[in-house]
């Protein structure tokens, strides 16, 4: 039953276009999830982070910071043709690193059906401070 959904997560680049995510019919009556995880890929590095995610044009993250964790969305039955746009902004500070080029950030967006992992998409950035990842996504429920 997988499906080969794209991965939606753009690198400083805003999309204009969504990603087709494709889900499964017989998860039309699960509560979907997503989680943002956010890492460092280098030690004597921090990390601040700033999260906007809207669902129908509507922010359903205000909290902004931390990372969305199951951060709930709606039924898929609900979401045919919706659109959800992530957007993550990741400046990191030195804490003790040994060389001035800023960590590699390696974020990862995952998407759940209940407890059933969908997806988990990840991108890694460039030494580039601050770092953008954008997701632009359109739900479509697979018959």
């Amino acid at each position: 039953m997988p499906t080969v959904n794209q991965n939606p997560i753009s690198l400083d680049v805003r999309p204009v276009t969504p990603t087709v995510y494709n889900v499964p019919e017989v998860f039309k009556d699960t509560m979907l999830y997503i989680t943002v995880k956010v890492l460092l890929k280098e030690k004597g590095w921090q990390y601040a982070a700033f999260h906007n995610i809207s669902l129908r044009g509507k922010d359903i993250y205000p909290n902004k910071i931390p990372e969305p964790f199951d951060l709930k969305l709606d039924y898929p039955k609900n979401l045919q043709d919706k659109k959800l746009f992530a957007t993550s902004h990741i400046s990191r500070f030195r804490d003790d690193a040994e060389n001035e080029t800023p960590a590699i950030v390696k974020y990862s967006l995952k998407i759940e059906a209940g407890d059933t992992l969908l997806d988990e998409f990840i991108k890694e950035s460039d030494t580039k401070n601050p770092s953008n990842f954008y997701s632009f996504i359109q739900f479509n429920l697979l018959p």
